[in-house]
């Protein structure tokens, strides 16, 4: 009984709260968007500058470069930060926000086709390591594994491991 009560209002309110958010958006963009821009930039170059020096190993033993996020929102959501980076024949997406840090790998050939490192490096580990729920506790513990894993992280690996596992 209630529940058919709660539903006659939605039909009436729903129309004009989305005129609203029609309206209020751009103005919200105009007015306050810089900010979020800015702020986006700032989580963005620290974790940059995080990258740069937890993982120097990638940019001096292995070549890496900083490339451009394409396919990701900019600014992204409340404060998270996106970089991606080119090790080789690989592409790393390190993600950071809400107090996790992620990170993606896919083949340079394929950009879409991203997945979580820590899938991709389990099999391929020397030792087991638990990490929770597919995020790293900080950078720190990423370099600490990547440091010992990277010579086994490449694409012809990668491609083998995508199709045993059939993903």
């Amino acid at each position: 009984m209630n529940n058919r009560r709660a539903k006659w209002w939605v039909p009436l309110v729903r129309p004009p709260l989305v005129v609203l958010g029609a309206i209020f958006a751009p103005m919200y963009d105009l007015t306050f968007g810089w900010l979020d821009r800015r702020l986006a930039r700032k989580h963005e170059d620290h974790l940059t500058r995080d990258i740069h020096l937890a993982l120097k190993f990638l940019f001096t033993d292995y070549g890496a470069r900083i490339v451009p996020n394409h396919g990701v929102p900019f600014p992204p959501s409340f404060d998270y930060a996106f970089v991606t980076v080119e090790v080789s024949d690989l592409l790393m997406r390190f993600s950071r926000g809400r107090g996790e840090l992620g990170v993606l790998v896919t083949p340079a050939s394929t950009p879409n086709d991203w997945r979580m490192l820590t899938l991709v490096l389990d099999p391929l580990m020397s030792e087991p390591v638990h990490i929770r729920e597919g995020n790293f506790r900080d950078i720190w513990e990423l370099s600490r594994i990547l440091e010992k894993e990277m010579k086994n992280l490449t694409v012809p690996k990668f491609s083998q491991l995508k199709q045993g596992l059939g993903l």
